[in-house]
């Protein structure tokens, strides 16, 4: 077949279409070129039109399909390119394919990296250790397969890499990430995270043995990076949340409410991001010390939200610290928490394990339901000594229990003990001193067979809350059992409480 130079310019309800098809030998370029946006609004209909996913789509696409042969190695590159152009700028995204004889490739080629770029220049360390004139051009996923007993030399690195010149870099067969990146002197240098070999893989697989596959199974690992994703459109501007989690040797890093608020630059062309994040949680965890620490920052409605924990566990203490400050229109709101697990041995019948105490400075008390009890957030630390809701939710409970109210002091104390290692009790006294004062003690008490004993027949768990309100001279007491308490099987769950009442003639 000869060569073939095809041009075709298509109207489409007004809209720019244009198709191509060129031929010369074993070379050919086949594409399509649309004006993107435009033919979408003249098929949309008027309430359509405002949709802000619209704002994100570019002025101009573009795809072609390459083929290319390189006569000396015998090779044939495919490319697939993707271009699109907000006004002026332009993007690419390229997914390049190479075969030969003794190798191919699969490539795909993000070269959108503006916003890394901008992202890399506000972190104060980083941008320091970057020079100012070096910039990442792309950022590359490779998949390398190697023919067996063949190699791949300097100059099939090349092709590649698609690099003016040859590399010293070495690949191998699997998956590799490669970030391209320009110097000062504007030359092309690469960053290279490779996989292992397929037979190194193997034989890594191999070495683990039967008890060792055991261990793994039995316990209870966490992946080692998740994600939740959501995302909001409001006023022509799309916002993108993320909540990665990271755990990797014992380690782990959450981030909260980590967005990209994505809106069509009205400065230039093209659209920007908007980076921001709510807090985040981070802790180190073996088999001797672990430690979690959290921020949370929130600034919803009227008020700003600094809120924090550090939870430290040894085998010989533990320590849970709380803090929350709000920022109120016309004043400021602190509360803070803390508890100390410290075994002091008094009697068989009252061994202290933990002593607790707080206090709010313009912060009421909400008294929970009886239901309630067993989630309080404050028992709840004490009791596990960890975060079992996520921190979002706990300062949002923690903030609704101690809700901020002008001229009003909270005072909190507690202890935690143990009865001839049968009965365990954690107990809080709050008093709230306002126009409204109060006296609250709540607490959960558990029983269950001693410690020692393997024999889990039975477990009691009750919530209870006595609550005195002076000026009302009333006395409410509460208990419930919780949905923990069973006998025999947890399958057969025990019920019951109790409710008290007394009131006293106005002082």
């Amino acid at each position: 077949m000869g060569n073939i130079d095809i041009i075709l310019d298509v109207q489409i309800r007004g809209t720019q279409v244009q198709l191509k098809g060129l031929k010369e030998g074993d070379n050919y370029e086949f594409g399509a070129e649309v004006e993107t946006q435009k033919l979408l609004l003249s098929v949309l209909d008027e309430d359509h039109q405002n949709n802000p996913f619209l704002n994100l789509l570019p002025d101009l696409t573009s795809y072609e399909l390459l083929n290319e042969k390189v006569e000396e190695n015998r090779k044939y590159t495919h490319t697939l390119k993707n271009t699109y152009k907000f006004g002026e700028a332009e993007r690419k995204n390229e997914v390049v394919v190479v075969k030969s004889e003794h190798f191919t490739s699969f490539k795909f080629k993000y070269e959108n990296i503006g916003l890394l770029n901008k992202l890399l220049e506000d972190i104060p360390f980083v941008s320091e250790l970057m020079a100012v004139e070096t910039a990442i051009t792309s950022i590359e996923a490779l998949y390398l397969n190697i023919n067996k007993d063949q190699k791949v030399d300097a100059k099939d690195i090349k092709l590649i890499l698609e690099s003016k010149e040859e590399s010293k870099i070495k690949l191998e067969n699997g998956l590799s990430i490669i970030i391209k990146y320009k110097d000062k002197g504007d030359k092309e240098n690469y960053f290279v995270l490779g996989s292992a070999k397929k037979e190194e893989r193997k034989q890594k697989q191999e070495v683990k043995n039967d008890a060792e596959a055991k261990v793994e199974k039995k316990s209870n690992q966490k992946l080692p990076f998740k994600t939740s994703f959501s995302f909001q459109s409001k006023d022509k501007t799309l916002n993108f949340v993320f909540n990665p989690e990271i755990n990797i040797a014992g380690l782990s890093l959450n981030l909260i409410d980590l967005s990209f608020e994505a809106s069509r630059n009205t400065e230039k062309p093209g659209y920007q991001f908007t980076p921001s994040i709510s807090g985040f949680e981070i802790g180190f965890e073996n088999k001797a010390f672990s430690i979690q620490g959290a921020l949370y920052y929130n600034d919803e409605g009227a008020s700003k939200e600094y809120n924090g924990t550090l939870i430290i566990k040894s085998a010989k203490f533990e320590m849970v610290l709380v803090g929350s400050y709000i920022k109120m229109k016309d004043y400021s709101s602190i509360l803070a928490f803390g508890y100390l697990g410290i075994p002091i041995p008094l009697h068989p019948a009252f061994n202290i394990e933990g002593l607790a105490a707080g206090f709010g400075m313009n912060r009421t008390f909400v008294l929970p339901k009886m239901e309630q009890i067993e989630s309080f957030p404050l028992l709840q630390i004490i009791k596990d000594q960890k975060l079992k809701s996520p921190i979002k939710d706990f300062f949002k409970d923690i903030n609704y229990y101690f809700s901020p109210q002008k001229d009003s002091l909270v005072l909190i104390a507690g202890l935690k003990f143990n009865s001839f290692n049968v009965m365990d009790t954690i107990a809080l006294a709050i008093v709230a001193l306002n126009d409204k004062p109060t006296v609250n003690l709540m607490g959960l008490t558990s029983i269950s067979p001693c410690k020692s004993s393997n024999i889990k027949s039975y477990h009691l768990e009750l919530g209870y809350l006595v609550s005195y309100d002076i000026n009302k001279g009333q006395l409410l007491a509460y208990g419930q059992l919780t949905d923990n308490s069973y006998i025999l099987t947890p399958k057969l769950k025990l019920t019951g409480g109790f409710a008290f009442g007394m009131w006293f003639k106005k002082l």
